[in-house]
């Protein structure tokens, strides 16, 4: 048989495709480690990772792909995984469209998407049939050692008998035919399910970048298919095997659009039952169109029955959508208002605290279940969408709207509530939503004295992020201080229809008696003092009375075990402990037993029907003098454990080694009288001696006398010093 020498050319050209297949590969995967705003699934991962072995695979005759035959051990090593790796890398990719196929139709129809078992089987699938090609491979190889070699163009080991070969090209062609009916039924499920919720107007259609997307991803599946034919039909074994080394790099553009349309985290649907990319929809399509997808979408969710609930995740996310939606055209309004919706034209026309107010209100009847038939509760919102509507109500000054929400969130705040929600990692968003409120909120409202003595009193919290809040804080008063401005809201002179602002007005009258921002005064849970003291009046001095910010008690807690089935004054909820409660101060309570009749869970009718009326003026925050400036600057330094450790090593240490030394003089004195009573009746043959005895105590007495004579504060810094040296030298010496 007429052997072809190896064309160097072709070689050259084969390491070269599969070294860029290589190094390409491992950089998309090192990018998708790395960067942690990126999140694959775990068949994309082994996609990739199937490549980069078929790579390595390839390239391990470099180096003797021409000259002498490599060893048989080495060729047979490569032989088995040539045959193994196309299996491993085709089947990966259909377990990644079926992965992909399971979490869309699951979306769409349920809720839940690929379960445990389901992503144990789709593993096991591709893992188990490379190794057993692989095990097919070398038992054929071991029982038939005359068939291993290398091939005719040199790059690389495989089997003569073509069983092998002809095995692996099989399972690749069907696994590539199940991999385009899949991908296909998912985008005709996908187009079913838009075309079902569409309106006349077509805004239901998808993207054409979603569906470019998933055609090309479906697409190339085809040349793999005829790729892996050549081993039937391939007449020409060098250019059959160029061609095949181009796989890696073709890989690279299927990797991409695969992981942007079908990621498990990053699917176009984007985790939702509309299925399809709700931001991208949104910030691609007209406000109106957007407006209409995002009312429909609430509508047809509508309340939980029960919690937990199989589509909260959905309902949290839509929500948060509808709210950021809702804020950015408020705030960025178009030119003219006479194309947009009148649903649109009306939002634009509320002032920014009823526009607050009527999302706040949306957002609770949204995720109180209808299973009690109970007021819509602050206690099922989820942190993350009230972090939403507080950032929100910043965005359109009106930041006492959202300290309202804040206050009653805390008031009956229900970590069992907030973990049903998905709050995995972050407790019940206590944390994130304390931020806000005493970073964000207070500040924005000026009051700053109140945001530090409501940290001075939490303890939910952990010492550090306490601490952490409390120097952030006491930055933002420094930096406003420094200024020389008070830190406070805009000030209008009047009410407008559009819009309002909490700034103090220029007067007020001096008959109102002004209720202030809020009907609650948070006091954190788990401590000892029965509330907080009264904060500052937001009235002019001229009026006669203002009501106190406190009409109840709201005590954060950090478990209950279930919420009231009518309304409970959230002064008497239970602390950490189980037996203490918060007692109202005596004015709270008064003000609290008045309006007990009327009062309810709804936000509406206490705590937001305030947000219709004119502002309450706020008293204007007094330049700060240099005191001021000094003790804000201090105050993160002189905490209790810095000041506990100063006192005891500089103030305690020093004065009890002071006391101890004089007792020591003192013994050493009476050891000295004593020592000359008895010299004076001794012998005369001692005579001398003591003599000697008593020169040397007068000496030391001298010495003693004349640090006698040096100041108080001298004696005490060199006992100070004698302390320390002491220290060291022990310290020097192994004792301490």
């Amino acid at each position: 048989m007429k052997v072809h020498a190896p064309n160097v050319q072709f070689i050259v050209a084969f390491d070269i495709l599969y070294f860029i297949g290589l190094f390409s590969l491992l950089f998309i995967i090192a990018t998708a480690l790395l960067a942690p705003s990126i999140q694959r699934s775990s068949t994309w991962y082994m996609f990739i990772w199937s490549w980069i072995i078929t790579c390595i695979t390839s390239l391990i005759l470099v180096g003797q792909q021409t000259g002498p035959a490599p060893s048989t051990g080495v060729c047979l090593f490569q032989a088995t995984l040539i045959y193994a790796t196309p299996v491993l890398s085709s089947i990966y990719a259909l377990a990644f469209m079926l992965q992909a196929f399971l979490n869309i139709r699951g979306a769409i129809r349920d809720g839940f998407g690929s379960s445990r078992a389901h992503m144990i089987l789709i593993h096991a699938l591709p893992l188990g049939t490379s190794a057993i090609v692989l095990i097919e491979a070398f038992v054929l190889g071991l029982t038939q050692p005359g068939t291993i070699k290398r091939i005719d163009s040199g790059m690389y080991c495989h089997l003569s008998n073509p069983l092998p070969g002809q095995i692996s090209s099989g399972i690749t062609i069907a696994a590539m035919i199940s991999f385009m009916i899949i991908g296909f039924w998912t985008i005709i499920m996908l187009q079913r399910r838009r075309v079902s919720m569409s309106g006349k107007d077509g805004s239901g259609t998808l993207s054409p970048d979603v569906v470019t997307r998933v055609l090309v991803f479906s697409f190339f599946p085809i040349i793999g298919l005829a790729l892996s034919s050549l081993h039937y039909l391939a007449k020409n074994g060098t250019t059959a095997n160029i061609i095949l080394a181009a796989r890696p790099v073709r890989r690279l553009k299927l990797a991409a659009d695969g992981a942007d349309s079908y990621s498990d985290h990053h699917l176009r649907v984007d985790d939702t039952t509309e299925g399809f990319d709700a931001a991208h929809f949104t910030y691609n399509k007209p406000i109106n169109k957007c407006n209409a997808a995002l009312t429909v979408q609430s509508r047809r969710e509508g309340p939980p029955n029960r919690l937990p609930d199989a589509l909260g995740d959905q309902r949290r996310k839509w929500d948060i959508l509808r709210i950021t939606f809702e804020a950015t055209v408020y705030t960025s309004r178009p030119p003219s208002t006479d194309s947009l919706s009148e649903e649109l034209r009306n939002m634009l026309g509320e002032s920014s605290q009823a526009l607050s107010k009527a999302m706040y209100t949306r957002s609770l009847a949204l995720f109180t279940p209808t299973m009690n038939a109970t007021a819509s509760n602050a206690a099922y919102l989820p942190p993350q969408v009230l972090a939403t509507l507080v950032y929100s109500s910043l965005k359109l000054n009106a930041p006492d709207a959202g300290r309202v929400m804040i206050e009653d969130w805390l008031a009956v705040r229900e970590p069992q509530y907030a973990s049903a929600h998905g709050e995995e990692g972050e407790g019940d968003g206590y944390a994130k939503v304390l931020e806000l409120y005493c970073v964000h909120i207070l500040p924005k409202l000026g009051l700053w004295d109140y945001a530090e003595e409501f940290l001075g009193y939490e303890s939910e919290l952990s010492t550090d992020r306490r601490e952490h809040l409390k120097t952030t804080l006491n930055t933002l008063h420094v930096q406003a201080i420094s200024t020389r401005q008070p830190f406070k809201p805009e000030v209008s002179s009047s009410v407008s229809p559009r819009s309002y602002s909490p700034a103090p007005s220029s007067a007020s009258s001096s008959s109102s008696s002004i209720s202030t921002t809020s009907t609650h005064t948070v006091v954190p849970g788990n401590r000892s003092v029965a509330t907080l003291t009264k904060m500052p009046t937001r009235s002019s001095s001229s009026s006669s009375a203002s009501s106190s910010f406190s009409d109840e008690t709201a005590t954060p807690r950090a478990t209950q075990s279930s919420l009231p089935a009518a309304r409970r004054s959230p002064a008497l909820r239970p602390q950490t402990n189980g037996k203490s409660i918060a007692r109202q101060s005596p004015r709270s309570a008064s003000a609290s037993a008045s309006s007990s009749a009327s009062s309810s869970f709804l936000p509406s009718r206490d705590h937001l029907g305030h947000l219709q009326h004119e502002p309450a003026p706020v008293r204007a925050r007094p330049t700060a003098n240099l005191l001021a400036l000094v003790r804000s600057t201090l105050a993160p330094h002189l905490t209790r454990p810095k000041l506990t450790t100063f006192l005891l090593l500089f103030v305690l240490v020093p004065l009890v080694s002071f006391v101890l030394r004089i007792r020591r003089r003192r013994r050493l004195q009476q050891l000295a009288i004593g020592i000359g009573a008895g010299a004076a009746a001794a012998p005369a043959a001692s005579a001398a001696m003591v003599q000697a005895a008593t020169n040397a105590e007068r000496v030391r007495r001298r010495l003693q006398v004349a640090g006698a004579e040096s100041g108080l504060v001298q004696r005490a810094w060199g006992e100070v010093v004698r302390v320390v040296g002491d220290t060291v030298r022990m310290a020097g010496s192994g004792l301490v």
